[in-house]
């Protein structure tokens, strides 16, 4: 028996087995973070995450004989105890290296209820580690991924429908908008360092879905942000497609925000249906567009971003300028992501 679980043999307790609780991780990426999950786990109990290096399958036991074993193969590493929640979660952040193989990991989860007397173990989790594309999202399962959170929930409405994420305005005014220091409706996710994300989006009224959104400044796309920039501080980048000015009334859109002052350009283009792009390369990030399926980028402005920090959210705004009743969608087919 290895130390780790050793340690766990002498609190005089077994692994048992509970169908109920469920372990699931993020992608496990070197460079970024992940989290490890636990669900249904004992309410005000702890819980021990266990790493098996050589992948899935029977492995070592806690005594006595007839206890469960664990379903992740040596060698073997635990990680030190944390709290279950009052709802049964746990949430675990999981900084990775970088420069780490793509080897395999499989990793599972031992929990301890208040005043038990016997461990229970979740399901075992394996997979390897993986690049930065794993972070892609084709929107074709029942619902968003958990690694997706929601900027402003009350703004809009989302679902997914037909393999696209559908996102709908129900709050707008520039409060709620993209624009100095509004910040609207943002599905995203952290990601760390340099990296390429492209989406392919279409923007048009809901109202009249066959018609690009209604003037002036209603668009949606891409959002790279500062998780922690405070009110009259916000920081971020975003390009965008919808409708623009009555000068330029279907267009794409880049803006820069430094400390809540916007500066902004609108490119005309011929329709609100694009494949959006944007890179970070150290402290500068560019961005393109060009028609769906495309075979080369158009280049627009880029920024010197030495201001960001490490670790940004990167995901899919949308912003309905005018007060009223917002009269914007957007459908978003696929959202990927490289080195």
């Amino acid at each position: 028996m290895t130390g780790p679980l050793r340690a766990l043999a002498v609190l005089g307790v077994l692994a048992l087995p509970l169908a109920a609780q469920t372990h699931s991780r993020s992608p496990l990426v070197p460079g970024q973070n992940a989290e490890l999950r636990l669900d249904a786990g004992p309410p005000g109990g702890a819980a021990w995450f266990v790493f098996g290096f050589g992948g899935l399958g029977p492995g070592v036991c806690l005594p006595p004989a007839s206890s469960p074993c664990l379903g992740v193969l040596t060698p073997l590493a635990i990680a030190p105890p944390v709290p279950v929640d009052a709802a049964g979660a746990v949430r675990l952040p999981l900084p990775i290296p970088a420069g780490l193989p793509l080897v395999p990991l499989a990793t599972q989860a031992l929990t301890l209820a208040p005043a038990a007397s016997a461990f229970a173990a979740t399901n075992a989790v394996g997979g390897a580690f993986e690049t930065i594309a794993a972070f892609s999202d084709e929107f074709d399962g029942a619902a968003l991924a958990p690694e997706w959170r929601i900027l402003h929930p009350q703004a809009f409405d989302w679902r997914l429908d037909g393999g696209d994420l559908v996102m709908t305005v129900t709050q707008g005014g520039p409060a709620l908008t993209w624009f100095a220091d509004g910040e609207g409706p943002f599905v995203y996710r952290q990601v760390t360092g340099d990296f390429d994300v492209q989406a392919e989006v279409r923007t048009y009224r809901e109202t009249a879905p066959s018609l690009p959104p209604p003037l002036s400044f209603n668009l949606g796309g891409l959002c790279v942000r500062d998780p922690v920039a405070p009110p009259g501080d916000h920081d971020w980048v975003h390009l965008t497609v919808g409708a623009g000015t009555g000068a330029r009334p279907i267009a794409v859109e880049d803006k820069n925000t430094i400390d809540s002052s916007s500066d902004l350009l609108l490119h005309p283009v011929s329709d609100t249906h694009v494949e959006l792009r944007m890179t970070r390369r150290g402290s500068f990030v560019q961005c393109y567009w060009r028609p769906p399926g495309a075979l080369s980028w158009n280049m627009l402005r880029g920024f010197d971003r030495g201001d960001l920090p490490a670790t940004v959210q990167v995901g899919l705004n949308v912003m309905f300028w005018p007060t009223g009743t917002p009269d914007i969608e957007q459908r978003v087919s696929w959202i990927r992501f490289a080195e």
